[in-house]
């Protein structure tokens, strides 16, 4: 797993940490400078410090950016530019954070097997809830966006060209403030390949979660990851749902793995007869 900080935090230079377009496009300037070095630091376990062309393809296990199988994933803020980074390499590379946008072709790296968002941003301002506390934080990034170009929430874009990704797995609390519950659906529907959708009786902080509901959500993403990863094309014991009544009542307050009723052969016993 590799995980930075946004730009302007940390360790990263930078002068904004709310462009996610640019953050997404980051992505890739990460994964090629793992390949060819350059800038690029590494402390071993052993306390050994490589540098530049002796900290190249290190991580890499003997394959080239573009073919290592890759999940790219993000919390929040970081949903974003996962998004952008999905919607640059399969659909296009669009300059919304300039005065007048320019798209060029996607960037194609098969190798990006599928995204994890949780508490998504993903699907954009249209589903943004209408929380009264994030009224003047709306407005401040709607004028970043007119007056500096500075990309916060995605656009159109994202959900638009859903389509094309390869997958998608969606971690939500169901009263998550951020994106709402339609948000996370409309951009589910989208996905034609490989897809989950995991909730919890949370909020958007997914650190607030009672413990047994991060580890399932730990559990269903790392079942997610392997399935796109070799190729595979549903993941196994993924919770059914046909509306947002069975959505929300997937939840694992309201069916725990662990005490779902049995069978005499075995199997989970039909959904009629399980606990509310």
């Amino acid at each position: 797993m590799l995980a930075y900080d946004r730009r302007g935090e940390g360790l990263s230079g930078g002068f904004s940490d709310t462009n996610t377009l640019e953050q997404g496009e980051g992505v890739f300037r990460v994964l090629t400078q793992l390949e060819d070095g350059r800038g690029l630091r590494i402390l071993t376990p052993s306390g050994e410090l490589l540098e530049g062309p002796s900290a190249k393809g290190r991580l890499l296990a003997g394959m080239k950016a573009n073919e290592i199988p890759l999940v790219l994933g993000g919390y929040s803020r970081g949903s974003m530019s996962t998004a952008w980074a999905m919607t640059s390499n399969y659909v296009a590379a669009c300059t919304f954070d300039m005065p007048v946008p320019n798209c060029t072709p996607p960037k194609g790296w098969r190798n990006i097997r599928g995204a994890i968002l949780l508490s998504s941003f993903a699907s954009g301002a249209g589903y943004v809830g209408d929380s009264p506390d994030l009224a003047d934080r709306n407005l401040f990034l709607g004028g970043m966006a007119a007056d500096h170009h500075i990309v916060f929430y995605p656009n159109s874009a994202t959900l638009a060209g859903m389509d094309r990704w390869p997958a998608a797995f969606f971690g939500k609390g169901l009263w998550d403030r951020a994106e709402t519950l339609e948000g996370t659906v409309a951009a589910y529907n989208r996905i034609r390949g490989v897809k989950e959708i995991v909730l919890a009786r949370g909020p958007h902080s997914i650190e607030t979660w009672p413990e047994s509901n991060r580890r399932y959500l730990r559990e269903r993403m790392v079942a997610y990851a392997k399935v796109v990863v070799v190729g595979g094309r549903t993941v196994p014991d993924a919770r059914t749902w046909k509306d947002f009544k069975s959505l929300v009542a997937s939840t694992p307050d309201s069916w725990e793995p662990s005490s779902r009723p049995k069978t005499a052969a075995g199997g989970p016993e039909p959904a009629a007869s399980r606990r509310p």
